[in-house]
């Protein structure tokens, strides 16, 4: 659909609609310091995070110790723990529908599920497509 002037769209017949409004998720703000003796990102990359469909809890790359990992935490605590498994990870995603999250590391997409910490390779690669991202606002 074009957009026209004033924000309505126009149809590929020419004919004028009015614009919908898309359903959206409500707006989370969050604001959190690494965790002890870690930095945010993994290796030289920015950070890398995902916020939770429910958007109740957080997953994030960060460096402890020398080890980038996934890290989670809830949006109503100031305590992350590291993610076993997750080690080298980036391009964190929530699995939609379930208590998971999709990442790369090592080159192969892999996901785990957060409430039983089994990981599952999706796709041995040498250069797996990204997992996919919502936009942010």
């Amino acid at each position: 659909m074009r957009r026209g002037r004033g924000g309505a769209g126009r149809l590929a017949t020419g004919r004028r609609v009015a614009p919908t409004a898309s359903p959206t998720a409500p707006a989370v703000r969050l604001q959190f310091a690494s965790p002890e003796g870690a930095v945010l990102g993994a290796a030289d990359e920015p950070l890398d995070a995902a916020v939770s469909p429910t958007s109740d809890e957080v997953v994030f790359a960060a460096t402890a110790n020398g080890v980038s990992q996934l890290w989670r935490r809830a949006l109503s605590s100031d305590r992350a723990t590291p993610i076993p498994g997750t080690e080298a990870a980036s391009f964190v995603a929530w699995i939609p529908g379930e208590r998971g999250v999709s990442f790369v590391a090592g080159g192969t997409l892999k996901q785990i599920n957060l409430d039983t910490g089994v990981a599952a390779t999706l796709q041995p690669s040498a250069t797996p497509p990204a997992p996919p991202r919502r936009a942010l606002p």
